[in-house]
This record gives structure tokens, C-alpha cells and sequence, in this order.
């Protein structure tokens, strides 16, 4: 499948009259060319139609952030937005070096520009970038969309793959400058808490062969540990036949499930691969020995939970890719 990009409806280079112009000035300026004038129109009309053409996508999203208007603490916060980039172009509108970003625009009081000048050159830059990158879709990142970006967001459509994410923006912003754009969306939600999971406990389930519920209760209650619920422990011992629940990352799980045979275990799929294991009863010997070892790693702390930053880098893909 094709992916669409986004298109200026105003493109002065790939316009008719600037390519068939510019075949006439040169035919005048070279008397010699004017024979090929017929060549050089249409040469031109074929660039035109291969520009309006062209819809292949070189970047999923164009981030414009106007990074100034951040407080020190949003910087920080702003951190795991970057984390969860990947192959996207960032343009930062402030003085300062941001890492992740492969474009930066000086403010206006640094730039020593008025605010039209600065507004023109904004929109000059943030055109190259759209002809050059072929994002699929463009996003607004601040308090205020400038007349530079306005004037970008006027030419360019579709209307539904742009969106404004505003930063403390003012009810008369958002009523006066919101229609241009296609979505409004809004900032995520602080990472919620990993849970009141207990990492004393261990549910085991009732679908387990009496062999196994035995070896893991009584390592449990040799190391120190306790049986729980499903709902209050770090761990699930689970039989084969069990489906791992959504979202283990988040929920901080970890899922064993307990395969019978080896025949069986090539049939089996590992969800998570970070939280969620298997341990073949096959071999009895291994066996017990993968169950002390996971249990003691879990009794002195050595638990791999999940990181909050990795929730918060989640969250954030779901807010920009919600459009």
C-alpha cells in the first residue's frame, strides 16, 4: 500500500506558469533554444505532473516545537517525547540545542529579524522541509501557531493529517487557530503508578499439575516468599493452556507458563518477550532448578519491572499517532 503524503495546493516551483515561464525566459534570454521550446514545455508540464503525483511518504511525521516556551520541568518531562521517536523530523523554534531534534529555528529576539521577516523565513524553512521529507502527517507542538506556520499549514493538505497539541494555549488561540488545523489533541497523562503488585507474592494457577503447584509452593515458602492472587502478584506460574494477559510491561508482570512437553513447546508463542518465559517440564532436573532460581532472583530483589519512562514513551505514540 501507497502511503500519502502530505501536498502544498500552492507550489510556486511546481506550478505551470513557473516551469512554462521559465522555458519561454530561457528561450528568450538563449535565441539558440527556441527551437527546443516545445521539448522544454513539455519537460515542464512532466515535472509538474510527477511532483502532484509522487504521494510516496519519506517520513511518518513532521514535529514543529516551539521548544522556548517550555518551563525547565516540560523540558524534563519533554524527554521521553524525543525517547519515543524514530525516523521523524523535528524542527525546535528556541535558542537552545535540543538532542533529537535535526532542525532548530533561533526565536525571533535572537534572530534580531521583525516579526514578518521572522515569520516568512519560518515558513520558508518549514516548506524545503515538507518538499524534501514527504512526511505523512504534521504535528504542532506550543502555545501559539505563528503566521509561519500558519501560512505553511494554509497550503498543505489533507486537513486531517495535521494536528495542533497545544502547551497552556489561551481559549482566544485555541477558537481563533484551531480550524486550520485537522485535529486538536491532547497532552498525555502522567504515567500512571505500576501498581500495587507485591513482589513477596507468587500466584500460581489452579490448572497447574499437583507436581508443579508443590515444587513452587514449597520453594515459595523456603525462601521466603507468599502465594497470592492474580491480581497482587508479580509473577504468574501459568498452565500452557492459559492466555498471557495484555500489557505485561505496564502491570509489571512476569508470566511462566509451564509447557508439558517438548513436542509442545514448538507449538508455543511468547507474547513478551521481555516478561514472559516458559519452563519445559521435560527435563525434571532443569526444571526445578529454573523455578529455585527465578523465585530466589525474585526474593533478593533482582526483579526486572518495568520502567516508568518506557509507560510515559508509550503514551506518547498513543497521542501522536491517534490521528
Amino acid at each position: 500500500m501507497i502511503d500519502l503524503t502530505l501536498k502544498q495546493t500552492v507550489s510556486i516551483e511546481f506550478s505551470y506558469s513557473f516551469q512554462w515561464g521559465n522555458a519561454f525566459r530561457e528561450a528568450i534570454l538563449r535565441p539558440w533554444k527556441l527551437p527546443l521550446l516545445p521539448v522544454a514545455l513539455w519537460k515542464g508540464h512532466r515535472r509538474v505532473q510527477l511532483y502532484r503525483s509522487n504521494s510516496s511518504s519519506l517520513t511518518p511525521f513532521l514535529f514543529v516545537i516551539d521548544y522556548q516556551k517550555f518551563t525547565p520541568n516540560d523540558r524534563i518531562d519533554f524527554q521521553t517525547f524525543f525517547n519515543s521517536l524514530q525516523e521523524c523530523e523535528v524542527v525546535v523554534i528556541g535558542d537552545e540545542h535540543v538532542d533529537g531534534a535535526a532542525h532548530r529555528f533561533p526565536s525571533i529576539r535572537s534572530s534580531g529579524k521583525d516579526k514578518r521577516q521572522w515569520n516568512d523565513d519560518l515558513e520558508r524553512l518549514l516548506t524545503v522541509i515538507v518538499d524534501s521529507s514527504r512526511p505523512e502527517k504534521f504535528v504542532f507542538i506550543g502555545q501559539y501557531p505563528y503566521a509561519g506556520i500558519m501560512g505553511l499549514v494554509r497550503t498543505l493538505q489533507p486537513k486531517k493529517d495535521m494536528a495542533w497539541l497545544p502547551l497552556r494555549a489561551k481559549p482566544k488561540a485555541l477558537s481563533e487557530r484551531s480550524d486550520a488545523f485537522g485535529h486538536v489533541l491532547n497532552w498525555p497523562e502522567p504515567a500512571k503508578s505500576l501498581g500495587a503488585l507485591r513482589k513477596d507474592c507468587v500466584y500460581v494457577s489452579e490448572r497447574l499439575e499437583d507436581d508443579v503447584t508443590t515444587l513452587v509452593e514449597t520453594t515459595l515458602e523456603k525462601i521466603g516468599l507468599n502465594s497470592g492472587s492474580k491480581l497482587n502478584s508479580k509473577v504468574h506460574f501459568l498452565h500452557q493452556s492459559e492466555e498471557v494477559e495484555d500489557g505485561l510491561e505496564e502491570k509489571g508482570v512476569i508470566a511462566v507458563s509451564v509447557i508439558e512437553t517438548d513436542e509442545s513447546s514448538s507449538f508455543f508463542k511468547i507474547q513478551y518477550p521481555a516478561n514472559h518465559v516458559f519452563f519445559s517440564k521435560e527435563d525434571s532436573v532443569y526444571f526445578n532448578h529454573q523455578v529455585e532460581v527465578l523465585l530466589e532472583n525474585i526474593a533478593n530483589g533482582r526483579f526486572p519491572g518495568p520502567k516508568k519512562s518506557m509507560i510515559e514513551e508509550k503514551t506518547w505514540v498513543s497521542v501522536y499517532s491517534s490521528f
